[in-house]
């Protein structure tokens, strides 16, 4: 036998089928729901509640706040506080004292100054009042 494909001569007719085959059903896959997965929530570190850092902890200014951290756990925020020395806590920072001494000295100063202050008022005011009485005196 003699087997060549070009030469080949079909004498059977191909039925002719029109219907598309039926599609393969398969099963869905069973997708289980993710699981509510518990978000931790990082707190603002300070937050508005916490104090600011500089800050006495209470009237009684013995700590200061110095700074905030987060815990290991990362749910709470702590604030950390260092001493203060006894002379801060009564008499306050240097800036406070300078400041506080120069508006004290300017006060005090400007009432010793108001009879001097006085005293070139009124001479002024003479010295001007015979000016004008000399000009009049002059048109007349």
């Amino acid at each position: 036998m003699d087997y060549t494909p070009d030469q080949l001569i079909i004498t059977e007719e191909m039925p002719i089928n029109s219907e598309q085959p039926a599609m393969p059903e398969s099963e869905q896959p069973k997708v289980t729901p993710p699981k509510d997965e518990e978000k931790i929530a990082i707190p603002e570190c300070p937050s508005r509640q916490d104090q600011a850092v500089g800050d006495y902890r209470n009237s009684k200014r013995i700590e200061r706040v110095v700074s905030h951290k987060l815990s290991s756990d990362k749910t709470e925020c702590i604030t950390l506080y260092e001493s203060v020395s006894f002379r801060e806590t009564f008499i306050g920072t240097p800036e406070v004292l300078v400041s506080t001494a120069a508006i004290g000295l300017v006060a005090g100063g400007s009432a010793a100054l108001v009879p001097v202050i006085q005293g070139i008022a009124k001479s002024g005011i003479k010295q001007i009042s015979k000016r004008f009485n000399k000009k009049t005196k002059d048109k007349k």
